[in-house]
């Protein structure tokens, strides 16, 4: 263990960094965990100090925010927060991040790079050996000060770790030729659409040189193709269902429950075929019922309304009948 003052005490080397060296370490006060990215000798002290400070008010939720600076001798120490994970470059190639998380991590590290922008922290890089990946997989910059090469900051190094992170490998080739066929290559489990979408994005910025927020539109609109086709359509009710359509959509629930259940759920169908049965009888009973007193009442009302005087005389009955008048001389 190596002290830095009588606060941190360095545990172990994780990686050479850009201009300078990461290591993990302790802050003995706190007792907690931090990092310690150790600045290169390409400043002085109080020009290192200066960029450090302006480089710690960015407090955004992407960036491993800046607790502490610390001379050691000729060195400047940067202490940065630690959060549970680890570095993104040595686990480049054994990473599981689904394509889509990619797109996602890329495109909220483009909106922190806009706010750093808009911070006055520019010209950092963005890719796989600048970056820390936490437990909760998502992307943190380590180095927000330090310039790099224009491939590896802004929109193009943005480009450049899609690269990496769908590819899973550190190189990033020049030609774009087989930047874009390594690419289609690894995401050949994306639709057609959607894969030349994304291409179609990084083909605008390394050779047409969109712009950062160009891009962001970009991304935004595929993640949000990619959202609507993960949702699938509403079952339809029975209850909307035609009559018929329910009852075999009933039928295939029975029978379903009967492969599962075996002789459990065979008698359940058989009480319910035999219950619709017997409605059914039950049903036609009463139709016959009703079509019987429905002709009688129609024959009585027509009996009823027949003129008396049309029945013959002997079918008349005796009260209603007209004594004969004898018309012969006595």
């Amino acid at each position: 263990m190596n002290p830095i003052g009588s606060r941190y005490t360095i545990i172990s080397d994780l990686q050479i960094s850009l201009n300078g060296k990461l290591f993990s370490a302790v802050d003995c006060s706190l007792q907690r965990n931090v990092l310690l990215y150790r600045i290169g000798s390409t400043h002085s002290s109080d020009t290192g100090i200066a960029i450090l400070g302006k480089a710690a008010e960015l407090t955004h939720e992407r960036f491993l925010h800046i607790l502490d600076v610390r001379e050691e001798g000729t060195d400047l120490f940067a202490v940065l927060k630690c959060f549970p994970g680890e570095l993104l470059l040595p686990v480049l190639a054994q990473h599981r991040l689904t394509l889509v998380e990619v797109l996602t991590q890329v495109f909220k590290l483009g909106q922190a790079l806009m706010e750093a922008m808009d911070a006055g922290v520019r010209g950092f890089s963005v890719t796989a050996e600048n970056l820390w990946l936490t437990g909760s997989r998502q992307l943190m910059v380590l180095n927000g000060w330090s310039d790099a090469e224009s491939r590896q900051c802004g929109a193009r190094g943005l480009c450049s770790l899609l690269y990496q992170l769908c590819v899973r490998s550190e190189t990033v080739p020049d030609d774009f030729e087989i930047y874009e066929s390594r690419l289609r290559l690894a995401l050949h489990e994306w639709k057609p659409e959607q894969t030349e979408a994304v291409v179609a994005m990084t083909r605008s910025v390394i050779l047409e040189g969109q712009s950062l927020q160009a891009l962001l539109v970009g991304m935004q609109e595929a993640l949000g193709k990619l959202e609507r086709q993960k949702t699938t359509l509403p079952a339809t009710p029975v209850a909307l269902l035609p009559e018929s359509a329910a009852d075999m959509s009933a039928e295939r629930r029975a029978s379903g429950r009967s492969s599962q259940g075996g002789a459990i759920a065979e008698p359940e169908t058989k009480a319910r075929a035999l219950k619709g049965s017997t409605g059914s009888k039950k049903t036609l009973l009463i139709i016959g019922a009703f079509i019987a007193v429905f002709i009688a009442g129609a024959l009585l009302a027509k009996i009823t309304q027949q003129p008396i005087e049309s029945l013959p005389a002997s079918e008349q009955p005796a009260e209603l009948q007209t004594p004969a008048v004898d018309c012969q001389p006595r």
